[in-house]
Order: structure tokens, then sequence, then C-alpha cells
């Protein structure tokens, strides 16, 4: 069953003003909360391009370390130090690690940037930001680790991006589990892992250029470090850091603000058995909720 409810009409902004006039009572109350929401998605958007800006930084650090390791360990096997040239090569087998992860999670930020962009540009209610926020707590969870100064800057990006869900949706309290990591999540995730095997193979090969008169030695050096990264096999992005958000056992009202958040992020529809599966309860209970906001006068039905 569809029902279609007082939402549906117009698009664009003045949808946005509709909604949050809707949400919150008077005109002047719906602008400004509709101008805070615009806010908010701008400060994330700024926070998560200084936290790019500070990766770029440590990523052109370490091509730097990993050319002069490289060249150290292509110079101590030229000299007939097996030793130290395995040492050399072991530290630029974890120093590639690590820009491998960083290139990723860079990647991912930038998806997720432009996804904020596309909501601010359509100013639709139906882009929905929610699936983000698990992307990004699980990008601050990797970087703290390599880029601790940078958390800051996530914690602040995570913080607008939430206060934008509770304003555009009155989301019931929810809970964080361990499991598979959503679609859209892994796909994000999928394109930028691509993205930086691509781009590492680039930067592998122009390292090279520079030691071409040594050929049988970088060779060498190549496998050496090749086999260092067999060795310890770098781990996927995070697979049980990412979660998605799971409701609890939910009570009458909570059950209302699903319903009534389900209505506002699909326009004005109301599909009963998607949304009792969305909310993890029977469809009986998403009829009920429906006729106390009817009922309540939060929404009507048009027919």
């Amino acid at each position: 069953m569809e029902v279609l409810t007082q939402y549906t009409s117009g698009s664009g902004a003045s949808s946005w003003l509709r909604i949050f006039r809707g949400l919150f009572g008077s005109r002047e109350q719906g602008d400004k909360d509709f101008r805070d929401f615009k806010k908010k998605l701008i400060e994330a958007k700024v926070k998560l391009q200084e936290t790019m800006q500070r990766i770029d930084e440590a990523l052109n650090k370490l091509k730097h370390r990993d050319s002069q390791l490289f060249s150290s360990a292509v110079k101590a096997l030229a000299s007939g130090d097996e030793i130290k040239a395995s040492i050399y090569a072991g530290e630029v087998a974890e120093i590639r690690r690590i820009m491998k992860t960083l290139t990723t999670v860079k990647y991912a930020i930038e998806q997720v940037s432009l996804r904020l962009e596309t909501i601010e540009a359509l100013e639709d209610v139906g882009v929905s930001l929610a699936p983000l926020i698990p992307v990004v707590k699980s990008i601050r969870e990797q970087v703290s680790q390599l880029i601790p100064e940078v958390t800051s800057h996530l914690d602040e990006a995570l913080n607008s991006m939430q206060e934008v869900v509770s304003v555009t949706a009155n989301v019931p309290e929810r809970t964080m589990l361990p499991i598979t990591m959503s679609p859209e999540a892994r796909n994000i995730f999928e394109q930028a892992r691509q993205k930086a095997e691509q781009e590492y193979s680039i930067e592998e090969t122009i390292s090279l250029q520079g030691l071409s008169h040594m050929k049988d030695l970088v060779e060498k050096v190549n496998a050496k470090i090749k086999e260092k990264l067999r060795e310890e096999k770098t781990p996927t992005l995070m697979p049980q850091a990412l979660a998605i958000m799971v409701p609890r056992k939910l009570s009458f009202d909570d059950i209302k603000r699903g319903v009534l958040d389900y209505i506002r992020s699909h326009r004005g529809f109301l599909d009963i058995a998607d949304c009792a599966r969305r909310l993890n309860v029977h469809p009986s209970d998403v009829r009920r909720a429906l006729e106390a906001l009817i009922k309540e006068g939060k929404i009507r039905v048009i027919s």
C-alpha cells in the first residue's frame, strides 16, 4: 500500500522550506532551520577538504621518503649488502602500505564530499545523508592511527552531518552494531580502492625512472619489496569497523517518528510494506502510526 501525503508538492529549495516549516511550525523558524541546514553542510565539506589537504601533505612526505629508501636499497644491493638492502626494502613496503591506505581514504573522502555537494545543489530530501555517516566514522578510525591531528576535523564534519540528519529526519534512537557494511558504503570504498591501486601503480613506475641505468638491481629490489608486502597483506579497509545503524526495538512514538521520517525522505510517499521492513516492525504498526499522525494533524492523505 502506498500513501501520498502533503509532502509531495514542489521541489528544490521551496520543498525544503515547506518541510522545515511543517516540522517547526512558523515560517520564520522554518527559514532559520533551512539556513542552519545549509550552513552545516558547508561546515562538513570544509572539514573534509581540510582532512584531504592533510592527507595530501602526508602522502607527499611519504613519497619522498619512499624514493630515498628505494634508492638506498638499490645502492646497498649494488655494494653487495643484501641484509641492508632487505631492511630498506621492508621499510619501503611498509610505507607503500600506508600510502595505499591513505590514498584509498582520500578518494573515499572525495566521494563523500561530492555527495554533500549534490545534496546541497539539489536541496533534495530524497538524497539521503545518513548512509554517509558510518563511512566517515570508518575513515576517522583508520586515519586517526596514521595522522592523529586530522581526527578533530573529521569529528567536526561528523557532528555537522549528524545535526543535519537530526534536523531533517526525526530518526529513532539507534545503536551501532559491527555487521556487514551497507552496499553504498562498500561501493564508496571499492571505488576509492580501485583509484588508489591505479595511482599506486603509476607512482611506482615514476619512482623507477631515475634508476633506469640500474635496471637489474631495481628489479631485484622490487622483488624484495613485493615479497615483504606478501608477508603481511594489507588488510581490507575496516570491514569490521564499518557499521550500519540498526534500530533498537521501537516504541509506538518511535514508530510514528520513523514513519514520518520515511514520508519526508520519500518526498511524501509511504510504502507501508517497505517502511515496516526498514523499521523492523509489522505493517499493522505502520498503519496504526499513520492513523495517529493523521489524527494529530502532522500529515494528511491526498486522495
